[in-house]
């Protein structure tokens, strides 16, 4: 069994059955900082549009911020088929006492993994942020609690107001489930 901690699209529950409970990853050591940024380009797989998803990126201590998120449980074969979906995200381990549990702590030496653009790459005009997916991940959180989805606003607006405007239609299809790009 393996412990996954969702941060974007895997906050929503039900892309799992095997909920654990919500947590917060406050990775901002001096040896491990980490943020949560718009650095996945990916294309939805239904529609074949172009969009930029929430990925995690390595920061200096002085800028990391907690990331929300939930933790659930998945076989060796649901990972692969996760493995699968991130293709190009690398796992990463971190150590339970990272995390603040909402609900159910679990044991400080438990490893949770956790995916990581492996190509971080910031919006663009081509690669947009897309609001259903948005709209997506903020449901999510706003499941959960108010607090939980007003914290993954703060923490993905500034990124938005900074975007230039796309002419990208307001009737899109859902992004999910998506397949990210690799470098060429």
């Amino acid at each position: 069994m393996h412990y996954i901690f969702g941060y974007g699209s895997l906050i929503h529950i039900s892309n799992s059955d095997s909920h654990v409970g919500y947590a917060r990853l406050h990775a901002g050591s001096s040896s491990l900082s980490i943020r949560r940024a718009w650095n996945a380009h990916c294309v939805c797989r239904d529609t074949g549009r172009k969009y930029t998803a929430v990925g995690l990126e390595w920061t200096l201590p002085s800028t990391a911020r907690p990331v929300n998120g939930r933790i659930f449980t998945c076989t060796d074969d649901e990972l692969a088929a996760l493995q699968a979906r991130e293709v190009d995200y690398d796992i990463i381990h971190l150590p339970a006492g990272l995390f603040e549990f909402l609900y159910m702590p679990l044991p400080l030496d438990t490893m949770i993994a956790t995916f990581m653009p492996r190509y971080p790459r910031r919006p663009t005009v081509e690669y947009p942020i897309n609001r259903l997916y948005t709209e997506y991940c903020t449901d999510a959180c706003a499941a959960v609690s108010a607090e939980f989805a007003a914290e993954f606003i703060r923490e993905t607006m500034p990124v938005l107001e900074q975007m230039p405007p796309t002419e990208q239609s307001e009737q899109e299809s859902s992004p999910l489930p998506t397949t990210p790009v690799s470098d060429p």
